[in-house]
């Protein structure tokens, strides 16, 4: 039998672990401890480190303790799972490794590479075994998407794209595995206060969603001579009650990370807007500045709200209505439920 601590309740992913570890006859989970923030507290809402702790001892265990080295001596696991705050990882595992106990960390792995290094001596130096924990391997169809490509069924693999589409880990709607219960929405202001917003805990987009690109990368095609990587991120551009299309604009235009189409501006526009004095013009100059300023990539919809709610109700009445959604395009009626009411909420907030 395998005995297995969690060590952090920060990352979401804490509630789908112990879900797992629950069903896993090898596995014995026999305690979770968190690990302190530096961070201002927040209210409990879904998700927080306090709501994740929660919902695992109510689920899944209650064995809880308040320092995670205390827990480490007195249990003597023989794993720890490590979910916290990226910025945690390196001395977390130090801490495991001098006591022999073996990790798995939550993806990435660290917040760069200086500290991906700083793990990497402590696991060498006392000789623990450690692994990064990827959610999707998890999956059954990753599984099988691999092996096609191992037994050759689809030939050989020359270029790989990855696109996900996602709310952010905190997003309106964001739902993790191994949650059965809803819970009250964040405002954007609460999420700006936690650590998925700071850069210097490890949050951010480009760490949390594009670590799986280079992920399926290296799994699916292995190492090659050379490499490309495309960044790309859809900002939420909902900050202003007033839709704000000049400040959006602004704003995209300048977090631009210069590599691949990066940051696209998100903008729906209502149909009516041709009908208004200069409203064409108002468009184009629009378009226009936002590249001039530094914007790479414009996502538009020109949708009647009308419609658009028809649609959302009855969509196979509007087989030929097309939308782009976040990094594709699509036809509304082909669209799951929630991806549907992805693209309602946002050309309502948007209008």
């Amino acid at each position: 039998m395998i005995r297995a601590v969690i060590i952090g309740f920060s990352h979401m992913h804490v509630n789908e672990v112990a879900l797992y570890l629950s069903e896993q006859p090898d596995f014995e989970l026999v305690g979770a401890a968190g690990v302190k923030s530096n961070l201002p507290e927040i209210p409990p809402l879904r998700y927080t480190p306090k709501w994740n702790l929660e919902n695992v001892k109510t689920n899944y265990f209650s064995n809880i303790y308040d320092d995670y080295r205390a827990m480490l001596d007195e249990l003597k696991p023989d794993i720890a799972f490590i979910l916290s705050e990226n910025c945690e990882k390196p001395e977390i595992v130090t801490e495991c490794a001098k006591r022999g106990v073996n990790v798995s960390i939550e993806k990435p792995i660290a917040v760069n590479l200086e500290e991906a290094k700083r793990i990497k001596a402590a696991v060498d130096k006392y000789g623990i075994e450690a692994v990064v924990n990827w959610p999707v391997v998890w999956r059954e169809y990753v599984h099988r998407m691999k092996n096609a490509i191992d037994g050759g069924i689809i030939g050989k693999p020359i270029k790989l794209r990855y696109i996900n589409g996602h709310t952010g880990p905190l997003g309106k709607g964001a739902k993790h595995r191994g949650v059965s219960e809803n819970a009250e929405e964040m405002t954007d202001e609460q999420r700006g206060k936690t650590w998925w917003h700071s850069l210097s805990h490890g949050g951010g987009v480009y760490l949390d969603i594009s670590c799986y690109g280079c992920l399926f990368s290296k799994w699916l095609l292995g190492d090659g001579e050379k490499a490309a990587i495309s960044y790309g991120a859809n900002p939420n551009p909902h900050f202003r009650n007033d839709g704000a299309p000049t400040a959006q604009s602004n704003v995209i235009a300048s977090v631009q990370c210069g590599y691949g189409n990066t940051a696209p501006l998100q903008i729906e526009f209502d149909p009516h807007v041709k009908a208004d004095e200069k409203g064409i013009d108002t468009v184009l100059n629009l378009i226009l500045t936002h590249f001039k300023r530094g914007g790479t990539l414009i996502n538009i919809n020109v949708l009647d709200g009308e419609k658009l709610m028809e649609a959302h109700k009855n969509p196979d009445l509007y087989p030929d209505l097309v939308v782009r959604v976040t990094g594709f395009t699509a036809y509304f009626a082909s669209l799951s439920p929630e991806f549907r009411q992805l693209v309602v909420d946002r050309f309502l907030e948007g209008i």
